[in-house]
């Protein structure tokens, strides 16, 4: 049979580790690329030469596993990738290297002073917030026992979220959706959420001097 009528079912995948200075996720002609990094597809391990490459011959079309590690210090970036690697014959697969910048921030309650419990004190551990970028990936970090919840980041433009699911009827957000753009000048944003406690209605009772209840008119 003809070569060009053999549908292929295998091919050779070069992996490109970079540091991704500017987060786009790909590589650019003043980027650094990355030695002696661990690439492992499921069981199949190899490591990146000068040039940040590694090869994997006669990869299976197919989902596989990803993991990667480098086996030397590299400061404060960190590997940003999914942990799994969908093949079906493209040549080449980037594994960007980001530097980390942090976006924290607290929660915060407002008391009601008509609440019935206003000096009771009100859990705010584990409310769940959202760190999305503009690619489609996200983040989630849960507040402490004490509100202060905290990410760590790659540089790019981001949509902080708290889950007002976890929110009861009783109370509102003051604001959400927050937008943060992390770049070298700008390397950490702190933000505040105050969940407000809405006021109750308080209805009156009035009694007479001898101390019965009077009825409203």
């Amino acid at each position: 049979m003809p070569q060009k009528y053999i549908k292929k079912k295998s091919g050779v995948l070069v992996f490109k580790a970079f540091l991704d200075i500017n987060g786009n996720r790909i590589i650019d002609k003043d980027e650094i690329e990355v030695t002696n990094v661990v690439i492992k597809v499921d069981d199949d391990e190899i490591q990146t030469n000068k040039t940040g490459e590694a090869t994997l011959t006669n990869l299976k079309f197919g989902k596989y596993g990803l993991t990667v590690f480098p086996i030397e210090d590299i400061g404060p970036w960190f590997c940003v990738i999914k942990d799994t690697l969908n093949y079906f014959g493209q040549e080449k697969h980037f594994i960007p290297f980001s530097k980390g910048a942090q976006v924290s921030g607290n929660v915060e309650i407002e008391r009601s002073e008509s609440s019935k419990t206003f000096f009771s004190n009100l859990d705010i551990s584990r409310f769940t917030l959202i760190l999305s970028d503009s690619a489609g990936f996200t983040h989630k970090a849960l507040t402490d026992n004490i509100g202060f919840f905290s990410f760590y980041v790659p540089y790019g433009k981001y949509t902080l979220r708290f889950n007002e699911n976890m929110l009861g009827k009783e109370f509102s957000l003051n604001d959400n959706d927050i937008e943060i753009d992390l770049n070298p000048s700008e390397n950490s944003f702190n933000h505040s959420f105050i969940i407000i406690e809405k006021q109750k209605k308080v209805k009156k009772k009035r009694f007479d001097s001898e101390g019965n209840l009077l009825k409203d008119e």
